[in-house]
């Protein structure tokens, strides 16, 4: 996206600003609001993708956040899209959080993700995925789980510091493999990630939401 923005400032345009231009219809965004009006206050949405993608995090990472999450008293949802609905459901379950396992095609999701806006305080965490972009692009606080990648090319977009990443000691990141080639420790740098420091993380974005939002 800068190297758009830089292009059309060569072609004349001296502030060009990145409109995203996604938005769901009134239907979907009602009905968005009808499927999460049973999660009271701001809710920390957690999206789920497969487990062989080597910038995914483990089963044991996810359960761990949500369940600190639930006894905090925060409404916790485990989001997936349908190749993932097994692992999402397996999530939700062991953690004892709300979860919409492949339930939602990516029309379906850009609506949950509007109406998660919505919501004061509510935040996505996510891997390097379309939901975290998507969310973006409707205003919704996302932190993202940047294993192997640079936060600066794909964490979300104008807010690389609501990346979390775990290099220290590995030589090889960041990179841009799909496929790990780090023989002593398999995708160690989404494996370091802990559940306490993404927990810490997601809870200082979610009060910081809710301070700003009480201040306008």
């Amino acid at each position: 996206m800068d190297r758009t923005l830089a292009l059309c400032r060569l072609l004349g345009d001296p502030d060009p600003r990145p409109v995203f231009g996604l938005a769901p219809t009134p239907r979907e965004r009602e009905s968005a609001r009808r499927d999460l009006a049973g999660l009271p206050g701001p809710v920390a949405a957690l999206s789920v993708g497969g487990e062989d993608d080597v910038r995914e995090w483990t089963d044991e990472g996810y359960e761990a956040v949500a369940r600190a999450l639930r006894e905090r008293g925060v409404s916790v949802l485990v989001l997936s899209g349908p190749r993932h609905a097994d692992r999402a459901r397996r999530i939700a379950s062991r953690a004892g959080v709300e979860g919409r396992p492949g339930t939602t095609d990516l029309r379906g999701l850009l609506a949950h993700l509007a109406a998660l806006s919505e919501r004061e305080g509510s935040v996505l965490l996510a891997c390097d995925s379309a939901p975290a972009h998507l969310a973006t692009a409707v205003g919704l606080p996302v932190i993202v789980l940047e294993g192997p990648q640079d936060p600066r090319r794909t964490g979300p977009y104008g807010r690389p510091d609501r990346a979390v990443t775990a290099w220290d000691g590995l030589p090889c990141a960041p990179c841009r493999k799909r496929c790990c080639r780090l023989r002593e420790e398999p995708r160690a740098c989404m494996r370091r990630l802990e559940p306490r420091r993404v927990l810490s993380r997601l809870l200082e974005v979610m009060g910081s939401a809710r301070a700003a939002g009480a201040g306008t």
